[in-house]
């Protein structure tokens, strides 16, 4: 999962990169990419709390997608030796907390369908990058 989201990290280097004239420009347009991203990912502010006119960007944020399945990967199936208190409720286990606190259920959202997803944004975010290079390429070659 981590490994996927370095990946995503590095090809929107990549496409910033290919469409920036120098390292200055590049390092201007990253913060206002990634910003809103981070922000709206679910982890900074909770989804519940999130305007629906920006919850698009939940959505379109591949930073949630790895934060849920890190969420899932770490509490489904946990048992816990004592009882946790989260918010007034008690919970014996790692379901449990996903069910309330996150609104996961670990029946119907897998690990594997998240990093399918990061994948798939792997994958789309590099096609992308490359064909910005191939086309400033094409500019400069004539």
């Amino acid at each position: 999962i981590l490994l996927s989201l370095t990946w995503i990290g590095n090809a929107l280097g990549l496409v910033v990169g290919a469409i920036s004239v120098d390292l200055k420009e590049a390092q201007n347009m990253i913060m206002p990419i990634i910003a809103p991203l981070m922000l709206f990912s679910g982890y900074v502010l909770p989804k519940a709390q999130i305007p629906s006119y920006f919850l698009w960007i939940y959505y379109a944020s591949f930073l949630q997608y790895g934060i849920t399945a890190l969420e899932i990967n770490e509490f489904s199936g946990l048992e816990f030796t004592d009882f946790n208190i989260f918010k007034g409720h008690f919970f014996k286990t790692g379901d449990g907390y996903l069910k309330k606190v996150l609104d996961l259920d670990p029946e119907t959202h897998h690990v594997v369908n998240y990093i399918g997803i990061l994948f798939a944004y792997q994958l789309g975010i590099t096609i992308i990058g490359y064909g910005f290079i191939k086309l400033h390429m094409r500019k400069k070659t004539g």
